[in-house]
């Protein structure tokens, strides 16, 4: 572990920990499943990224539009669809706004915009809230529990992906104790 991935997973986990909190399609979540989301993100973010590392797919040069964005290593249409559902009710827009203001990014004017700004760490923000909002648009919800989170990440985020339920496990073994000092699974 470098300096700079564990001062960026503190940041992602408090990302991870807000936009789960705020942002919602129909009711405010409870505070239990607000920290079972944040959970699902981080492990995300913490796999996906090869440990806060990646925030573009390896193989892919930075303008393509091939491939996976953001350090949850979204692809182009999981972006797109989360861009829509965004922009499709005004409350949903004006809490997703607002919440990255807050965290002082700015909603970027098309898809080709959101892709180059997800790869810097500038964008981290606009990807944890895009993130967010791909899973809203899934109907299954984030088990409790983390290893029953893990199996979520597989079969809702990574369905034809190399990872599996125990390599995000594995990541968040080795991530979770930097931002939980009382986190532990067995």
């Amino acid at each position: 572990m470098t300096p700079i991935q564990v001062a960026t997973a503190r940041r992602v986990w408090i990302l991870c920990r807000s936009v789960a909190r705020e942002i919602w399609l129909l009711k405010p979540p409870t505070p239990g499943y607000a920290d079972a989301v944040a959970w699902m993100l981080y492990m995300l973010a913490a796999y996906e990224s090869a440990g806060f590392l990646a925030r573009r797919q390896w193989r892919f040069m930075r303008t393509s539009t091939g491939g996976a964005f953001g350090l949850w290593q979204i692809e182009c249409a999981g972006i797109a669809a989360a861009r829509v559902a965004v922009e499709k009710t005004a409350a949903m827009r004006e809490r997703c706004l607002v919440w990255l203001y807050r965290w002082q990014g700015v909603w970027p004017g098309s898809t080709s915009d959101t892709l180059l700004a997800m790869q810097d760490r500038d964008g981290d923000a606009l990807g944890a809230l895009l993130a967010r909002v791909y899973h809203l648009l899934d109907p299954a919800p984030v088990p409790e529990g983390l290893e029953a989170i893990s199996v979520y990440c597989k079969e809702h985020h990574n369905y034809g992906g190399k990872a599996t339920a125990e390599k995000y496990l594995n990541a968040l073994r080795v991530w979770a104790p930097v931002v939980h000092r009382d986190w532990r699974v067995t």
